[in-house]
């Protein structure tokens, strides 16, 4: 982890808006304020002719001032219409007021510029496309500007050039969409990767959240034309949700099926999955994966982002491979190996080093005990024991009962018959916190929902389960100390330990939360997914942390959808169905997926 605070990060703050995010979005900005500055040559002739300037002396201010704006928040398009507005005040300003009036007109279009970079006004006019608004800006502010000017309207074919100049560049440039709405009406739709559901809503609700209007009647909601209408969305890529279910009865993988409902309404031409699969158990998978090839058929373009090549390679066509924000290589699925997309995805060859060396060690003490437990709809007589040093892992479809021996450790859940224990102790906590306490840590499988505050920082984040704390206060040095260590030995990137989480990616917020576990110097680590909507690379080194805990000593559980994963991993691996264990590989058994997928369906 960085920990001083850089120079970009700083100014951000300070000013509040929107400044590049790195130095190479800065870079790009300040070459595109470079280029930009192009439309603003017309201007800039006509400006020097009345004004006796040097045009290289205009050209220049000019160049200086959308950059500025560029740096600001703007983006070239909306500066280029900036520059139309610039001729627009400085044109009659001179006219009637004289050349001493330069300079504040030039101020005052300036502040139009940022009016149109930051702010944003040129948004205002819905209903005209944007190049077309774009470019009557400018050239509607050169015409107007040289009408001012007795040197440049004697010449009407200069005119008409400038006119026809400006329009050429606008219209021709880059295509830069503001916000999601203005992207969904463009035929563009996006699922994120992290839960997007409002579980105080309906299920139907959720499918419609932003066009809940259409089925207002006379101000009253039209219940059944909205259900009708999602439920429609739904089946068309089976689902298996009704929309008269209650939005808290769906686990996680039914709430990512209504985002895709979602976006799915509104009737997209490309469709963008941003792991989507992320939060999805096999059977909900494969739906999905089905769904994506009958829509491919429909003639929609897809944009499938996935850390799981099985699924890529089962439904794309070509292949691209990013790496720090880098292009790595493009290919046609058929035409490159999955060893390949592995080593160009983390930089270096990693078959064969995917997951740590299990240790060979004799049994140890039991840490946690679970002694034939049952909960009503969820586990039927649960038998299962962790020793210390020890990867205990879990499959099963959803609701089979993995999450549900997890809650029931973290005192979530509590047994309606039989008992737990931790280590040689009765264990029965009534709720989480008791649970922290005793030693237990929890990763669940919704990082940014139930793992950490996404606007708190990274700091705040990794010592809320245990703040160090000196004579009964907050002790601010220990708490960096300790981030700082935490930070370095899970590899977290980012700029400082006081950035808010929601600015880190989704492989960095996991490290958070696993940082946040082993903050607690836990004895038993419950894990629910650890790796999910992870890239490769940051999922060896989190398994390269999970072994290492365990051969410190650490008794792990471990819950996963993800099945090579659980077997690269396990020590031991149980299989659970409706509930019930329905078998469990002993350390030294050969477990494969296809007896593992026999055992919990």
């Amino acid at each position: 982890m960085t920990l001083p605070v850089s120079r970009i990060e700083a100014v951000r703050a300070s000013w509040r808006v929107a400044l590049p995010a790195s130095r190479a979005e800065l870079l790009r900005e300040v070459l595109a304020g470079v280029v930009t500055s192009l439309a603003l040559i017309p201007e800039v002739i006509s400006f020097a002719l009345i004004s006796g300037v040097e045009p290289r002396a205009a050209l220049f201010a000019s160049v200086v001032l959308l950059l500025v704006t560029s740096l600001l928040g703007g983006r070239p398009a909306m500066v280029t219409a900036a520059a139309g507005s610039v001729a627009l005040v400085v044109g009659p300003m001179v006219q009637a007021h004289g050349t001493g009036y330069i300079f504040p007109a030039v101020l005052l279009g300036g502040l139009i510029q940022v009016a149109f970079g930051v702010l944003g006004l040129a948004r205002i006019v819905r209903f005209i496309p944007r190049s077309v608004m774009l470019g009557f800006v400018n050239a509607l502010g050169i015409l107007i500007f040289c009408a001012q000017v007795p040197h440049v309207i004697d010449k009407p074919a200069a005119v008409y050039v400038l006119f026809a100049v400006t329009i050429v560049i606008v219209l021709l440039g880059p295509r830069v969409t503001r916000d999601t709405r203005e992207a969904e009406r463009h035929g563009v739709a996006l699922v994120h990767q992290e839960i997007t559901i409002n579980p105080s809503l309906t299920v139907a609700e959720n499918i419609f959240i932003d066009r809940l209007s259409r089925f207002s009647r006379y101000g009253f909601m039209q219940r059944r034309a909205l259900e009708r209408a999602a439920q429609q969305v739904l089946d068309s890529f089976d689902a298996g949700i009704q929309v008269s279910t209650g939005i808290e009865r769906l686990d996680l993988g039914q709430w990512k099926c209504i985002e895709i409902a979602r976006a799915l309404s509104h009737d997209p031409q490309i469709l963008f999955l941003d792991e989507a699969t992320a939060f999805l158990g096999h059977r909900e998978v494969d739906a999905l994966l089905k769904a994506i090839r009958a829509l491919k058929t429909r003639g929609l373009s897809v944009a499938f982002v996935s850390h799981h090549l099985s699924e890529v390679t089962e439904v794309a066509d070509r292949l691209t491979i990013l790496k720090d924000g880098n292009l790595a290589g493009s290919a046609h699925v058929a035409d490159i190996a999955p060893a390949e997309i592995h080593a160009r995805m983390v930089g270096r060859d990693i078959s064969g080093h995917v997951f740590p060396p299990k240790a060979q060690r004799p049994p140890a003490e039991i840490v946690l005990a679970v002694q034939d437990v049952s909960v009503a709809g969820r586990l039927d007589d649960v038998r299962l024991d962790v020793h210390s040093g020890e990867i205990v892992g879990i499959a099963g479809l959803k609701g089979g009962g993995g999450e549900a021996v997890l809650e029931l450790a973290m005192g979530v859940l509590a047994p309606q018959r039989g008992t737990l224990a931790l280590g040689a102790n009765r264990y029965a906590p009534r709720h989480p916190d008791a649970a922290w306490r005793a030693g237990v840590a929890y990763l669940p499988g919704d990082r940014t929902g139930e793992g950490l505050i996404a606007d708190f920082s990274v700091l705040d984040n990794i010592v809320m389960a245990r703040p160090p704390r000196r004579l009964g206060v907050f002790d601010t040095r220990q708490a960096h100390r300790d981030v700082s260590e935490l930070g370095a030995r899970l590899k977290i990137k980012a700029a400082h330990p006081g950035i808010a989480c929601r600015a880190l990616s989704g492989g960095n917020l996991q490290k958070v939360v696993l940082a946040k576990c082993l903050h607690v110097a836990p004895r038993l680590l419950l894990l629910n997914n650890p790796t999910r909507g992870v890239d490769i690379g940051a999922r060896i080194e989190i398994y390269r942390v999970i072994r290492t805990l365990a051969d410190e000593g650490v008794a792990v559980l471990l819950v996963s959808d993800d099945l090579p994963e659980l077997i690269g991993l396990s020590d031991r691996l149980a299989v659970m169905r409706g509930g019930r264990i329905e078998h469990t590989f002993a350390a030294g058994d050969t477990a494969d997926e296809t007896t593992i997928v026999r055992f919990m369906t």
